[in-house]
């Protein structure tokens, strides 16, 4: 018979912004779970001073050391599959700049992320009409905000897993096939400071999405989580008939 294909799925590292224990915990487990597939979900890279509304503390502080993060956990996680978030897809908008050395820039910034993913199978932009289908389940970073964003991507998307709300979460909603959406906790701290005023970000949590795509092709998927500052990580699953 033949065996279940083991996958794992990282989201919103956001390079220097990396949540230094629960990385620790994150490789750890990787080594434990061996997976075949290994998707970087996206925003692996922060940005911040990249950003249109960025503030001036933002603009002038250096973004080397979030770049550098971000190639680095790339290098190491080995990414199969790569979808881009928003956050990383600011360096693509660089490229729209009518200043000629930020273009410059933005291209050699583009070429190390590039780099640090030539491996991957699968590559997609941060665009809404491209996924990346393992077994069932579609994988996007996600497009959607608040209370309803991972109610809306089952709408729209059917099965699907995705991360950019930094909320684990899971909702299935009312229909004649499938449709069942699954939000992964992140990498990154879950307090910085441009969230510090928004009560909505005290439900973000860290963690990451992980699986087996069974013979059958149905693509399992458990949340990591961490309850009262230990994790708890089943790797070891039967199937009863």
């Amino acid at each position: 018979m033949k065996k279940p294909t083991r996958y794992i799925a990282a989201f919103d590292s956001h390079g220097c912004h990396a949540d230094p224990p629960t990385m620790r915990a994150f490789w750890a487990f990787l080594a434990l779970w061996k997976p075949e597939i290994r998707v970087a979900g996206g925003d692996h890279f922060d940005f911040s001073h990249l950003r249109t509304k960025a503030s001036e503390g933002e603009r002038y502080e250096s973004g080397q050391q979030d770049f550098q993060w971000g190639l680095d956990f790339l290098r190491r996680f080995k990414p199969s599959h790569v979808a881009w978030g928003n956050h990383d897809a600011r360096a693509w908008q660089l490229l729209d700049c009518p200043n000629a050395n930020v273009r410059v820039q933005a291209e050699r910034m583009i070429e190390e992320m590039e780099d640090a993913v030539k491996t991957a199978k699968v590559v997609i932009p941060y665009d809404k009409r491209q996924f990346i289908q393992i077994g069932n389940l579609k994988v996007i970073h996600g497009f959607s905000h608040g209370e309803n964003a991972v109610r809306r991507a089952a709408a729209v998307y059917g099965r699907v897993l995705h991360g950019h709300i930094h909320r684990a979460e899971s909702v299935r909603i009312d229909g004649i096939d499938v449709r069942e959406a699954f939000s992964s906790g992140c990498l990154c701290k879950v307090d910085l400071k441009y969230n510090s005023r928004s009560l909505g970000t005290l439900r973000h949590e860290n963690g990451w999405a992980y699986g087996e795509i069974l013979p059958s092709g149905h693509t399992t998927v458990h949340l990591a989580r961490r309850v009262g500052g230990v994790w708890h990580l089943p790797t070891e699953f039967r199937s009863i008939s």
